[in-house]
């Protein structure tokens, strides 16, 4: 979310000996409104989606991005397409 303009940092925090949790740091426009207007979950428990490379369109034309959980790891649906690998939607964002 870095790599693509939505946040100005983030930070690892560790909670205790077996967790790790991360602190981010959200970016706001000249106005002072947040960069991030939207996120909304996809897969959840219950109700998984997947979709495959080929399928993996650009969200709001361009102003917004899918993040997928691929074998890889989770990455931006415009890296996962680059990559060629589908995998779970987990939440559009804008």
């Amino acid at each position: 979310m870095k790599e693509e303009g939505f946040i100005r940092d983030y930070e690892s925090v560790k909670v205790n000996e077996t967790f790790e949790d991360y602190k981010v740091f959200l970016k706001y426009d000249q106005t002072k409104r947040p960069i991030i207007r939207e996120l909304i979950r996809v897969s959840t428990p219950g109700r998984r989606v997947y979709i495959k490379s080929a399928e993996i369109r650009p969200y709001k034309n361009n102003i917004g991005t899918l993040i997928v959980s691929t074998s890889k790891g989770i990455m931006t649906g415009k890296n996962a397409r680059k990559l060629k690998l589908g995998g779970e939607v987990i939440l559009k964002m804008s």
